[in-house]
């Protein structure tokens, strides 16, 4: 398996014609998970079990606020316009993995007195993400 620095990983909106790199990312997660359903029963010796339930993902991305990026812009209109995006989480490497999907946008902005102004953006998938 290859290493691959956080530098190299992005999150990237689709604008309807291309794909738009969000500037300013400081720390880009991207987190899938799945409910687990129990299925422990007087049978199991002691043991729990457990299924795989409905499945979901998200990418939050912590970053440099800056209001004339194209890509916060993006992020920005589709929350304040209730839009469904397409989104990609990228290993920007050879043979880097992708995962692309819809999702809802939730928008942060925070301005502390001794710090720069920022931005937490939460994306909640809407769908199966797609890995390439």
């Amino acid at each position: 398996m290859a290493d691959v620095a956080g530098i190299n990983v992005y999150l990237e909106v689709y604008s309807g014609a291309a794909w738009i790199k969000v500037g300013g990312q400081r720390d880009t997660t991207f987190a899938p998970t799945s409910e687990d359903l129990e299925t422990t029963d007087k049978d199991g010796g002691g043991w729990a079990s457990h299924l795989v339930g409905i499945k979901s993902w998200e990418i939050t991305d912590d970053l440099i606020y800056d209001p004339t990026d194209a890509g916060i812009v993006i992020l920005q209109n589709a929350y304040f316009n209730d839009t469904i995006l397409t989104v990609r989480f990228k290993e920007n490497v050879t043979s880097g993995k992708t995962y692309t999907g819809t999702a809802t946008c939730k928008f942060e902005k925070a301005a502390p007195i001794d710090d720069i102004e920022s931005a937490s953006i939460t994306l909640v998938g809407t769908g199966a993400v797609v890995e390439a």
